[in-house]
Order: C-alpha cells, then sequence, then structure tokens
C-alpha cells in the first residue's frame, strides 16, 4: 500500500496553525484558534512551508521590514506584507497579534466567516526594558481608531468588496483544502494499490494467495474468473471474464 505520510508527513510535522495552497496562493487559517502571531504562526510559518518539497516553485508570499536598532533601547517593530496575490482566508473569529499590510493595494484577508481582530496597533516600534516608556492604552486606542490595517475588528462588509468574496467563494467551491485533498489522495493511492494486488495475484506472484486454474475457471483470493471457448476450429479464440 502507498504511504500518504511519504507525501505528506513534511507538512504535517510543522504541525502549522494554517495551511498554504500555492496554486491558489491563499492561506487558509484553522477554525478553532481564536489567536495567532502574524510573524511566528503566519509568516514563520510561510518560510517553513517554502522550503519542503518543490513549494519555492510558488510566488513569494510575504516580505517583512523592521527590527532595526534605532538608538535609546528601540528598535523599530516588524512590520508584515503579503504580495504576489495571496491573501489569508478566515473561517472563524480570530484576533491577530502584529502588523501586516498588501503590497498589491487589495485587503489581506478575505473574511468567509468570523472576523479579524488586530491586537497590535501600528505604532512601530518594539519597547525593550531599559525604561522607554510604552504607550498608554489611550494612545493605543486612539491608534486603533485611525488604524489602516484593520486593528479594529470589521464587519464582513468592510473587509472585502463582494468581488473580493465572490471571488473567495469560487477558489472555495473549485479547489479542496490541505485535509480534503490529502483525504482525495488517499483513496485515490488505496485504489491503485488494490488493483495493482490484483494483478500482482493473477500472475501467481503473491506467496500468500494461491492462483487455481482450470479449463473453464482461473481464481484467486476474491477474483474469479471464467473461460471460456468459442468452439471454432478454423478461428479458435479463448474469452476470460470475471464475474
Amino acid at each position: 500500500m502507498y504511504n500518504v505520510w511519504a507525501a505528506f508527513g513534511k507538512i504535517w510535522e510543522l504541525d502549522e496553525k494554517v495551511s498554504f495552497n500555492g496554486l491558489t496562493k491563499t492561506i487558509h487559517i484553522h477554525p478553532g484558534l481564536g489567536e495567532l502571531s502574524i510573524q511566528e504562526d503566519i509568516y514563520s510559518a510561510w518560510k517553513r512551508w517554502a522550503v519542503v518539497d518543490d513549494h519555492a516553485k510558488f510566488p513569494q508570499a510575504m516580505r517583512n521590514i523592521g527590527g532595526d536598532d534605532i538608538g535609546g533601547g528601540q528598535k523599530t517593530g516588524a512590520m508584515f506584507f503579503l504580495m504576489n496575490g495571496w491573501q489569508i482566508l478566515v473561517y472563524d473569529q480570530v484576533a491577530l497579534e502584529g502588523i501586516l499590510y498588501h503590497d498589491d493595494g487589495i485587503s489581506p484577508f478575505v473574511v468567509v466567516s468570523g472576523g479579524v481582530t488586530n491586537k497590535v496597533a501600528s505604532l512601530a516600534y518594539a519597547y525593550s526594558t531599559s525604561g522607554t516608556p510604552a504607550p498608554t492604552t489611550s494612545e493605543i486606542l486612539a491608534e486603533i481608531e485611525t488604524s489602516t490595517v484593520l486593528a479594529k475588528e470589521a464587519s464582513l462588509s468592510s473587509l472585502a468588496t463582494t468581488s473580493q468574496l465572490t471571488s473567495a467563494v469560487s477558489v472555495l467551491l473549485t479547489s479542496q483544502t490541505f485535509l480534503e485533498q490529502a483525504a482525495i489522495l488517499s483513496n485515490q493511492l488505496q485504489l491503485m494499490d488494490d488493483k495493482l494486488k490484483e494483478v500482482w495475484q493473477l500472475h501467481g506472484l503473491d506467496t500468500t494467495a494461491l492462483l487455481t486454474v482450470s479449463k473453464t475457471l482461473r481464481s484467486v483470493g476474491t477474483i474469479s474468473q471464467t473461460i471460456s471457448n468459442n468452439g471454432d476450429v478454423n478461428n479458435p479464440s479463448t474469452t476470460i471474464q470475471r464475474t
């Protein structure tokens, strides 16, 4: 039997919170997670996925800037950008920690159901323990109110246009998620394995299944075939048919 683990084991071992589809350029957030880090759970997950098998052939999904030392114990905060048409599909209410934009000028998200809340305002500084004061609650709330990176929980209509939602639904209807694709492949491989096993047995190569052949019948395991002749001495032929 073919081993599905050989085909998908490297991805499963990563145990990510998101799945990547290079063909549709979509990042699927697994339902029921609640909170994710843009840096670790999406950006770093994409880098780990990209080096598995031949995934590097797909267009680059993300880039980042930031982390530069600006003195006084401060560094610029990390900012992340989707690119090349990649978008994140959301199926549940989820809170994202981090700053995310899109190079293509479109929404980073296609919300199929649920919604997105960004837990970090776009104050692009990472405050260290050197004594630099962190922003106050009022400063963060003010920044969230004016954020252009979906810092607030938004309605479905404000996160994506009707055409974007229609396109997203079309993608979902014409392509399977990673787990669905794995299940389909597993079934196909099982059918191939069963057929190859039958061919193996019909040639008498399976030492665990006895092949029996008579003038009118050939049988092995669950396979039974009738053997018949047409009776024409001038043009004889033999027909073998599975029953």
